[in-house]
Parts: structure tokens; C-alpha cells; sequence
């Protein structure tokens, strides 16, 4: 059956058995989903009668939501007209202009998780209703320039997650009511000078996460009314002011995690709206005298991560305004106490610096002074109480069923959220205020080699690997292993969701049932050399992770441990992988799964995994209920694979000599004799898919000493290219 027509039977009969449930007015509340506005964010569904807003409905493997509005007694025709937004989350072949014949009052498209590489010209021609479009995380490297020509109504465009890697000159020409665009986390390296000039209600812009290392005057020319733009993690290192001339109602920058090592000093002086200005993990070691005095309206400064060292009161001048200043993580050695003199400033952080140097205990006896780099400060250091915010998902509209937005309710996600250090103090564990002792992620340093093939893996091969024994159902003393997981930072390790909520209540463990082995080679011997033991502080499973049903879709969680570890020869972090690694066509497992004769290894077994679209995996009907829509397909029919105990071990690619966590080990078809069928396919969590959530639950100071790590780590790649690149030119004279 062609994929256009697949696609109508779907839709055929979806709406049709939602027509029948409206009709009757008897249906399951199981089956009904209400949706508050934001993704993933449920309400508890009370008795609306027939006055349905929301219906949730699963059928043949695709999760198609559709909002209506009172439809009671109404025909076919009638429930098709009414229908205004659908969400799929699945697999699609092609996207084409039917979609929108068929319903001619949708308003709100939503094809996330797909493989749609290209989007045909005439894709959207019916939609003419259509205000908001998103097509999040899917493979798009290219948008035909008409594709958006006749839906002059578009107030948002989702394509965050793709594969872009620049767009047409003229492809907003007729999107005059267009106030967000999100084009995060693509491939951008260059835009035409004139992308944006229709755009002049455009009040948010997201360009973060991509390539870009200059920024064209000319692109915001138009845009008067922008309140909120990102610039953060591209590749931008200096930014000449008059770029910013256009941007006078501007209230929102965050240009960190670039390049910049300096700024102009009248750097700011277009954007003097600014309330939130973000600088954080970039390379700045100095900032010109008065550099935001302009800023009399900014509320919030963040500076962490950089190599300030001295606080200078003449960058601020007077101000009336700023509440927060954030310079978490610098090298700090003074700071000017006339900053915070007659300031308004309520919450100043200075963890991490050279100034503040005392323990935590010293801290606490002198809160009438709070925070030690300002002996004369009265305002709030950051609680030493901090808790864990709970998971927020990225919330890609404010508000459904009006095209207006409030600026102020759209909160995208940050990948660093910066307060104190934690409050539990290390007896075995450096200082969170040390130097840490890091190589950079992904590296190894004990010499050895990549081993792969169903062999037993070297001791100190993969130091990022760790074993997660639980005591639950033991003796108190007595732990036994039940997952693998992998280190991510001095204080994170990821690893599936199932192993710590099992399938249809099978098992749970909460953190205090868990202890993490790090360094381990042999899980007989406890106390051998190199090896460390460590309790759990707070687990985090994805919220989108479902026990009680049989799709594996996010299984990843995310473990805190009870203090930050100590770096050494075996135990080291790993990088977490990202969209630009996914043509890496092979990787490798390293597990205490069951072997051939059935019993779980005591010394980590290292396999070859073949990767495959998950495609591949979903044209088995085997695989058809276990697959997730960010699951990667992985393995081969040699006899060779991941098995039972393998679960939660990270799927690790290589790529430049750096080591990347692609996938968790998460399922496998079952066989009667090993409990694994080691000749099918077995299913990964993609991690590049969950990249974002994982950083949202990471302490933040291991987060940002783990991005840094990150950032080393190509550096000196690049170091190493050149330094050779030099070797060869000198041996060919």
C-alpha cells in the first residue's frame, strides 16, 4: 500500500472511532487524554459530558490527538470540519497536501519523531487555517522556498531538532503574522541577509544550538518588535554592536556557550530594554569598564563559567534594577564591593570561585555576611536547601485554541540552571571548590585499546562504565547486580528507565535500595583496586517512560549520586552524543549480560552493534510493540548481541578518537534458553533525542564542568590534527 494512502486510512479510522465514542457519550476515561496547553503536561480528566476539548486515541501504533469542540450528535462530515489540530508521533513516509483537504479548519500540526527528510512544495497548499506548525526532531535538510506561501495565517513555526543547515531567501515572504520561530538545535552555518524582513510581528526567535560563527546585521533589520532572541551554543566568538541596532524593544539575549573571549564596550548600547542578558560558559576573561551601564533595565545577569576574576562596580554604574547576578564557576579573586552597595541586588552566586574558598561549614557560621567575596553582603545567597526542580518539557505553544502569547509565559528550556553547590560534604571525594581532575570526556588513559567482538573488555577500557547493584529483597549487606549504566559527569550516570521501574510492576527500586559500582572490572571482587562504591541520591526516570505498557519509548533515567567522584586511570566520564553523529554506523556494547551459556559475566563482555534506522526494526512485527518513536534499531543475525543484564549499558560510538554515548541498551526479543534472541535486532534509547532532558536533571556545577569537558575535548582533538597535520608537512621537506 503506498504511503499516502496508508496515511488516509489511518486518519479514516481514528476519526471515525472518535465520532462513535462523541455520539454515544460512553466512553472510558482511560482512553480520554485532556492536554492543558503545554506537551506532556496531563489533567485529570473529570466528567465533561459530550463537550470534548481534547481526545487522546491510540490505534495501529500512532498516537494521533485531536481537538474538537462540541460535537454532540454531529455527522462524518461534521466531525472533520470541526476538527482543528492533529498530533502524530510515529513514522510517516511522506507529508502531502491531502492532510489539510480533508480538514479544512486545521489550525495546529504537530508531526514530531518522524523521518521526514524534505517537505514537498505543495505539503501545506490546503492549509490556509493552519496557524501553528511544528516539526520537531525530525531529519529535514532542506525547505522548499513556497512551501509556506499560502498560509498567510502562521503564527509559530516549530523545526527544532532537524538536520538544516540554512534556509531560502524568500521562504517568510507571506508569514507577516509569523511571532515565533524556533529553529533550534539544526546544522545553521549561514542564513541570507534578508530571511527575516517579513517578519515584523516576530516576538521570539531561536537560533541556538546550531553552527553559526557570524551574525548578519541585516537579518534583524525588520524585526522592531523581537522581545526574546537566542544566540547560545553556536560558534559565535564577537558580535559587532550596531547588529543589535534594530533591537530596541529586545528584552531577552542569551548568547552563552560561544566562542567570545571579549566584549566591546559599548557592546549593549541598541538593546537598552534588555532585562536578561546570559554570558555563561563562554572565554571571557575581562569586560570593559561600563560595558551594561546602557542596561538600566536589566533585572537578571548571568556570567557563569567564564575566567572573569575581578568584579568591577563600574560595569553597572547605578542600578536600580538588577536583581540576580550569577558568577558561579569563574576565577574570582576580588570583587568590588561598591557593586552592591545601594543595589537592589537580591541573590548574588559566587560558588566556585578563588574568593570563596572556605568550606561549607565556615559558610553556614557566617550567614550574617552570606556570601565570603562581599563581606559587607546583606542579600540572599542561594539556599544551601536546594532541591531538584521537577522535569519541565519544552513547551512549544502558551496557550491552545487563540493565536495570542503572552511573552512572559513562554519558558524554553535551559540547559543550565545555576544555585549552590549540594550541602552533602565528601570524605572520599575532592572539593566541589577544586580543580577537577578531568582529561576532557570520552578518553581513555590507561593506553588500552578498543576491544570488540564478544570478548571479555580490558580492565580500564571503558572507564565511563559503572554496574548498579541493588539490596532490595537481601540481606542489608549483600548487594547484587541488576543493570549497567554509564558516567557522564562527576556526578551523573544515565542508564534505562526499566531497570529501575520494571514492565508491569515486575520491580521498582527507589534510590536508597541502589549503589553504583564505578572503576569495576570484576564484579566478584568487591574491594578491588581502583574500584569505588557509591550511593544514590535521587533517581529521575523520564516522565514519558510507562511501565504498564509494552512500548519501550524513553527508557532512560537518569541516577545523582550522593557526592561528586574523584577521577581516575578507570574511572572517567564519557561525552553524550548529539544529532551530528547519527551517520556513525557502528558502535559497541560493553556488558555483564548473559553470555552463551546463560549466566551473567563477571567481567564485561564488549560487543560490535551495527546501527540501524529504526526503520528497520519497525518493519518487523516482532519488534512492532516494543519499539519507541525515539528508539535507535541496533545488532545483527551473527549470534552476536546484547542480552539480559545488558540493560541500561550505554551504546558507545567513536569518532575522532572521542567517545560519545549514542544509545541505552533497552530491548530485545526474548528467547526461551538465554532469555534473549542474540540473532534479531535489539532497541536503543536514542540519546541524541533526550540530550536536552538529561542536562535539565544534572547538578549544575558537574553539568557545566561536563559541557566544558565536552568542549576540551574537540579542542584538543583539533590541537592534535594540527600538531600532526604539521609532523607530515615537516617529513615531506
Amino acid at each position: 500500500m503506498k504511503p499516502k494512502s496508508l496515511l488516509l486510512l489511518i486518519f479514516f479510522v481514528i476519526i471515525t472511532k472518535v465520532h462513535a465514542e462523541l455520539i454515544d457519550c460512553n466512553f472510558e476515561v482511560d482512553d480520554v487524554q485532556f492536554y492543558d496547553g503545554f506537551e506532556g503536561e496531563h489533567k485529570d480528566v473529570l466528567s465533561y459530558g459530550c463537550k470534548i476539548q481534547n481526545i487522546g486515541v491510540n490505534d495501529e501504533g500512532n498516537d494521533i490527538k485531536v481537538n474538537g469542540d462540541h460535537m454532540e450528535n454531529q455527522t462524518d462530515e461534521d466531525v472533520t470540519y470541526f476538527i482543528n489540530e492533529i498530533e502524530i508521533v510515529d513514522y510517516l513516509a511522506s507529508f502531502t497536501s491531502d492532510l489539510c483537504s480533508k480538514y479544512p479548519n486545521l489550525m495546529m500540526i504537530h508531526l514530531r519523531f518522524f523521518d521526514i527528510e524534505k517537505l514537498e512544495e505543495n505539503s501545506l497548499e490546503n492549509c490556509q487555517n493552519l496557524k501553528i506548525l511544528n516539526f520537531y526532531g525530525n531529519n529535514i535538510t532542506e525547505i522548499p522556498e513556497n512551501v509556506f506561501f499560502q498560509n498567510h495565517e502562521l503564527t509559530e513555526i516549530n523545526i527544532i531538532h532537524n538536520e538544516l543547515t540554512t534556509l531560502p531567501q524568500n521562504l517568510f515572504e507571506n508569514q507577516a503574522e509569523l511571532q515565533w520561530l524556533n529553529l533550534r538545535v539544526n546544522q545553521i552555518n549561514s542564513l541570507p541577509s534578508k530571511i527575516f524582513k517579513p517578519l515584523q510581528k516576530l516576538h521570539i526567535l531561536n537560533l541556538g544550538a546550531n553552527k553559526l560563527q557570524n551574525i548578519n546585521s541585516a537579518w534583524f533589520e525588520s524585526l522592531e518588535d523581537l522581545k526574546e532572541l537566542f544566540l547560545d551554543e553556536n560558534q559565535i566568538s564577537q558580535i559587532h554592536p550596531d547588529v543589535f541596532r534594530p533591537l530596541q524593544n529586545l528584552e531577552g539575549l542569551d548568547l552563552s556557550f560561544n566562542d567570545f573571549i571579549s566584549q566591546k564596550y559599548d557592546q549593549y548600547k541598541h538593546v537598552k530594554s534588555l532585562k536578561s542578558l546570559s554570558l555563561g560558559a563562554n572565554e571571557l576573561r575581562d569586560l570593559p569598564k561600563k560595558i551594561f551601564l546602557p542596561l538600566k533595565n536589566l533585572e537578571k545577569l548571568w556570567l557563569y563559567g567564564n575566567q572573569l576574576s575581578v568584579v568591577h562596580s563600574e560595569w553597572f554604574g547605578v542600578h536600580k534594577n538588577l536583581v540576580k547576578l550569577d558568577l558561579f564557576y569563574n576565577k574570582v579573586t576580588a570583587v568590588d564591593e561598591r557593586l552592591i552597595e545601594n543595589s537592589p541586588i537580591a541573590e548574588v552566586d559566587m560558588e566556585g570561585n578563588v574568593c570563596n574558598n572556605q568550606t561549607f561549614e565556615d559558610r553556614i557560621e557566617m550567614r550574617a555576611n552570606l556570601s565570603l567575596c562581599f563581606s559587607n553582603y546583606k542579600g540572599q545567597y542561594p539556599s544551601s536547601g536546594t532541591t531538584r526542580r521537577p522535569y519541565q518539557p519544552v513547551r512549544t505553544y502558551a496557550t491552545r485554541g487563540t493565536t495570542q502569547r503572552t511573552i512572559s509565559s513562554i519558558k524554553t528550556t535551559r540547559k543550565l540552571r545555576i544555585t549552590t553547590a549540594t550541602t552533602q560534604k565528601s570524605t572520599t571525594a575532592s572539593s566541589t571548590l577544586e580543580e577537577p581532575i578531568i582529561i576532557n570526556c570520552g578518553k581513555t588513559i590507561t593506553g588500552v585499546q578498543t576491544v570488540v567482538g564478544g570478548t571479555q573488555t580490558p580492565r580500564g577500557a571503558y572507564p565511563w562504565n559503572v554496574a548498579l547493584l541493588h539490596n532490595k529483597n537481601t540481606t542489608q549487606l549483600k548487594y547484587k547486580y541488576f543493570c549497567g549504566g554509564t558516567l557522564i559527569s562527576n556526578k551523573t550516570v544515565v542508564t534505562a528507565a526499566h531497570c529501575l521501574k520494571g514492565k508491569f510492576g515486575s520491580h521498582e527500586f527507589e534510590a536508597s535500595d541502589i549503589i553504583v559500582a564505578l572503576g569495576v572490572h570484576d564484579l566478584k571482587k568487591s574491594f578491588e583496586s581502583g574500584r569505588t562504591n557509591i550511593a544514590v541520591k535521587y533517581v529521575y526516570a523520564h516522565p514519558d517512560w510507562n511501565s504498564n505498557i509494552a512500548s519501550f519509548e524513553a527508557d532512560i533515567a537518569v541516577l545523582e549520586l550522593e557526592h561528586e567522584i574523584q577521577f581516575t586511570n578507570f574511572i572517567q566520564p564519557i561525552c553524550l552524543a548529539h544529532s551530528g553523529l547519527n551517520s556513525v554506523a557502528t558502535g559497541f556494547v560493553a556488558g555483564f549480560g548473559k553470555s552463551e551459556a546463560g549466566h551473567v559475566e563477571n567481567i564485561a563482555r564488549t560487543v560490535t552493534v551495527p546501527i540501524h534506522d529504526s526503520k528497520v526494526c519497525a518493519e518487523s512485527k516482532d519488534h512492532e510493540s516494543i519499539l519507541g518513536a525515539r528508539s535507535i534499531c541496533g545488532g545483527s543475525a551473527d549470534g552476536i548481541g546484547v542480552c539480559e543484564g545488558d540493560s541500561g549499558s550505554g551504546l558507545i560510538i567513536q569518532k575522532d578518537g572521542i567517545h560519545f554515548i549514542r544509545g541505552i541498551v533497552s530491548a530485545s526479543l526474548y528467547a526461551p534458553l538465554y532469555g534473549c534472541n542474540v540473532q534479531a535486532y535489539s532497541v536503543f534509547t536514542d540519546i541524541t533525542k533526550f540530550r536536552s532532558w538529561v542536562m535539565t536533571q544534572e547538578d549544575p556545577h558537574t553539568q557545566l564542568l561536563r559541557i566544558q569537558a565536552e568542549r576540551d575535548a574537540y579542542k584538543n582533538k583539533l590541537k592534535e590534527l594540527e600538531e600532526a597535520k604539521k609532523i607530515r608537512a615537516r617529513r615531506s621537506l
